[in-house]
């Protein structure tokens, strides 16, 4: 009789990331067992159910590269044209991560998932941070202007997060959202009036 694969949890929770990329909070444990080349019986041996596996796929879901690159762009080009890059970036992170979240949160064990999700260590919590530290950097830098760069990044991050719900709820209603870079763009031109050094308000 053949052995079946090993397979280590990093590459089941790249599995997990493909498939909720495509598929949202529909996706299957068969799909993602086929994406990883396992049997569902290897997923069920290592997590009791889907909830479980798309709970710790989350809590360990990396950094994208592209956020870790951030420091390097800070006062070079046109600041924003380059906020309209970033927020497509985090439309698709937030693409990545919402329909495990969704999912993780109506399982019967995700008692401690929001208490585990809000730590610092978390990747929610990290890759937030690193927003948070591009646009204080950006202000140091003078390119912006705002009474605090926190504010600043939490308005960005959650219009982008609201914009991705809301697709996903409109899908689910067969209705055509707006296109990403239409309401990037759009978010980035009403920051430009406020953000930008000189800017007055009316």
């Amino acid at each position: 009789m053949a052995r079946p694969p090993t397979i280590r949890d990093e590459d089941l929770f790249e599995a997990v990331h493909a498939v909720a990329r495509e598929r949202g909070a529909a996706a299957t444990t068969a799909e993602i067992a086929a994406r990883a080349g396992v049997s569902e019986g290897t997923l069920f041996h290592r997590f009791k159910t889907k909830n479980q596996l798309f709970i710790e796929a989350l809590l360990q879901m990396p950094d994208p590269a592209w956020v870790d690159e951030l420091p390097a762009q800070v006062g070079r080009g046109d600041l924003f044209e380059h906020l309209v890059e970033v927020g497509l970036r985090v439309i698709e992170h937030i693409h990545a991560w919402m329909p495990l979240s969704m999912v993780a949160a109506s399982a019967p064990e995700s008692a401690g998932f929001h208490h585990r999700l809000a730590r610092a260590d978390s990747p929610k919590s990290r890759f937030e941070r690193k927003i948070g530290a591009y646009f204080e950097a950006e202000l140091r830098a003078g390119r912006i202007v705002a009474p605090d760069s926190v504010v600043v990044s939490r308005t960005f991050l959650g219009a982008l997060h609201s914009y991705v719900f809301d697709e996903f709820q409109m899908r689910m209603n067969q209705q055509l959202p707006m296109p990403p870079r239409v309401f990037v763009t759009g978010l980035v031109s009403m920051l430009r009036r406020g953000l930008a050094p000189g800017a007055t308000s009316r």
